[in-house]
């Protein structure tokens, strides 16, 4: 009887490793892609909200000197000092292999004398320096990067 409790215990324990074993390995096949889809929503989660502060900082109608904000001030100065109603339109993403695309639409009110291709360049030259400052990402010459892949920003402006 007692031969038999330890046999017992014996295949209780290789079954307990067993499924340990399976679950480990159902980990260790589906963590990558995980880790990568959740890079990519990082990512826009990153550029909406700093194409967010942007648009604060452009409605605030004041300058500063700080870096990033003051590659902003063009845009402010452009449009008298005064409030343009800024604000986040759209996002969309696509992604392959090596990179990811992050589009931007950003609303705005008023006139300014500025193009929109220009006032587009202007945030985007921002969020990029935002993104690069806070050290989640880093700019290699003019390419960021996050997470080894290649992150491009596609910003559109439109009047309101």
């Amino acid at each position: 009887m007692l031969k038999s409790r330890r046999r017992r215990r014996g295949q209780t324990a290789i079954e307990v490793l067993f499924i340990v074993g399976i679950i480990l390995t159902g980990i260790a096949l589906m963590t990558p892609g995980y880790i990568k889809e959740s890079d990519t929503a990082t990512v826009v989660a990153y550029v909406k909200n700093s194409a967010a502060s942007a648009c604060a900082y452009l409605n605030s109608g004041v300058t500063t000197d700080r870096y990033p904000q003051r590659i902003l001030n063009a845009i402010i100065t452009e449009s008298n000092y005064t409030y343009k109603a800024f604000r986040v339109v759209g996002v969309t993403s696509s992604e392959s292999k090596d990179t990811i695309t992050v589009g931007i639409i950003i609303e705005y009110s008023g006139k300014i004398d500025l193009g929109d291709d220009a006032i587009a360049g202007t945030i985007r030259a921002f969020i990029i320096s935002d993104l690069a400052e806070s050290g989640n990402a880093r700019l290699v010459g003019d390419t960021l990067y996050y997470g080894g892949r290649e992150v491009v920003i596609v910003v559109s402006v439109v009047r309101a």
